[in-house]
């Protein structure tokens, strides 16, 4: 039914089949009719079949035969008696080594409690010791400290007795550096004034050459008026001149460019007659020429002849007015040096009017100077005098000769002001290294009454550490023994089934 519903409907699909090779043919009846499906079918149940061939060899090689079974039976039988045993001999090992931790256990907590205790009281001894030799030393340092305090202060009431000149000393001097720094103040007044006299002496002599601008600003005002008048009528006269110059240029380019084009139209005139001869119509009146026909030639011919004649003059005037006229150079030379002239005066005119206004800025400036020149003479006069470089010399001399002195003695003044925190720090120094003396000898007291052997603590550990290990071995002895004993059971049992 699916073949005839689905291919063969129409007599038309049996062209289908006409057009395929015969294996194409066979493929395509295959999958109508679902050979295809049976094929799969047959696979599947091939493969089922091997599937449970297989699961029944597995099963049948998996049988063990009766003589293996005894032997299995007997192996695990011997094995499990071996592993119990094992298993026995494994736990009385752990319960004697169970039995020496325990006897040891005690005597090693007490020997190190006492290990403990002795290292402590060693350890506070080292520390006192330390202390002890500390404080001795600071005993020591301290004494020698009193001493150097003693000769510092005999070296002192001998360096009083030279510094005594010290305070006048210093008194002269200071007196003499007021003068000094008077001294140097006058020089930079001095410097001030000699520069502030020169500075007038140079505004009063530029003061003489500006001094008469005001006039001379007026004169070349005039002047300058002057000269622009003159540039504006020399530029008008340029302007007309040129413009008068280029208008005629342009005149005869345009001129000779209609008789250009005049001359192409009377040459294609002429050529035209020539080529048509008397049968030709007339340029003018479009009427055929006939007997005119000579005339005509002779009237174009004298109109080109004209108009080569009119172009040959445009071209020489065109020429002509190719470069400059000689009254238009000669008018813009004039403008170029009438501007000049104009720049001039407009350049000295701007010098003037600078001076002009310099000439207010330097009589302030002249003002201003004189009177700070008068309040430099007034500071002079009051600046004291008196200064001797000399005696200032031996003054400073004597300074640097005692400022070692005085330093010394300020140093040995220091050192004695430490006399009584010094002697109190002796004082305390003393008692300390007293009670730590005392210290020590309770320490050492107590060290002699700890009975404490560094062999017999070294011989119970190692025995300790050896029972503790027997100990540890034997316990995973006995576990790996049980171990063995559980694995052997199990083996038995698999082996009876």
């Amino acid at each position: 039914q699916e073949f005839f519903n689905t291919y063969f409907t129409g007599q038309k699909d049996l062209s289908v089949m006409n057009a395929m090779g015969p294996t194409e043919r066979k493929h395509f009846l295959s999958r109508v009719l679902g050979y295809d499906r049976l094929r799969a079918a047959q696979e599947l149940a091939r493969e089922r079949r091997r599937l449970v061939t297989a699961q029944l060899n597995g099963l049948r090689s998996a049988m063990p035969d009766p003589e293996s079974v005894e032997r299995m039976l007997r192996q695990a039988q011997e094995r499990l008696a071996t592993a119990t045993t094992r298993a026995a001999e494994s736990a009385a090992r752990a319960a004697s080594a169970r039995a020496v931790v325990t006897e040891l256990e005690p005597r090693w907590t007490t020997i190190q409690h006492e290990r403990d205790a002795i290292q402590r009281v060693v350890s506070e001894l080292r520390v006192l010791e330390n202390e002890q030799a500390n404080l001795a030393r600071d005993g020591e340092r301290l004494a020698g400290e009193m001493a150097e305090i003693a000769a510092a202060r005999g070296e002192l009431e001998r360096l009083a007795v030279e510094l005594m000149p010290l305070a006048e000393l210093a008194r002269k001097l200071q007196g003499m550096e007021d003068l000094y720094r008077a001294e140097g103040r006058r020089q930079t007044l001095l410097d001030n004034d000699r520069v502030l006299t020169e500075e007038l002496a140079r505004l009063g002599e530029r003061l003489g050459r500006v001094d008469s601008s005001p006039t001379l600003e007026e004169e070349v005002t005039v002047a300058l008026e002057q000269q622009r008048a003159a540039l504006q009528a020399v530029e008008g006269a340029l302007e007309a001149q040129r413009t008068e110059w280029v208008r005629d240029r342009q005149e005869a380019e345009t001129k000779i460019q209609a008789l250009r084009q005049q001359y192409t139209e009377l040459k294609q005139q002429r050529e035209t007659l020539v080529n048509l001869g008397e049968n030709g119509i007339c340029p003018t009146c479009a009427r055929p020429l006939g007997d005119h026909y000579r005339n005509v030639l002779d009237l174009v011919d004298a109109q080109i002849e004209t108009v080569q004649v009119d172009g040959n003059y445009y071209r020489q005037r065109i020429g002509q007015l190719e470069d400059m006229p000689e009254e238009v150079k000669a008018l813009d030379d004039q403008r170029r040096r009438e501007f000049e002239e104009v720049g001039k005066l407009e350049r000295r005119l701007a010098k003037v009017q600078l001076a002009v206004q310099e000439l207010a800025q330097l009589r302030h400036d002249i003002a201003e100077k004189e009177q700070r020149h008068a309040t430099l003479q007034q500071d002079l006069a009051g600046v004291p005098s008196g200064y001797d470089a000399a005696a200032h010399k031996e003054l400073l001399d004597e300074r640097a000769r005692l400022q070692p002195l005085d330093a010394r003695a300020t140093k040995l003044g220091a050192l004695i002001e430490r006399e009584e925190p010094v002697r109190r720090a002796m004082l305390e120094a003393t008692m300390r290294l007293e009670q730590v003396r005392d210290q020590v000898a309770a320490r050492s007291a107590e060290r002699e009454a700890l009975h404490f052997s560094e062999e017999s603590f070294a011989e119970l550990r190692r025995r300790y550490e050896e029972a503790t290990a027997e100990f540890r071995a034997a316990e995973l002895a006995s576990v790996a023994a049980e171990g063995e004993v559980a694995t052997a059971g199990l083996d038995d049992e698999r082996a009876r089934t």
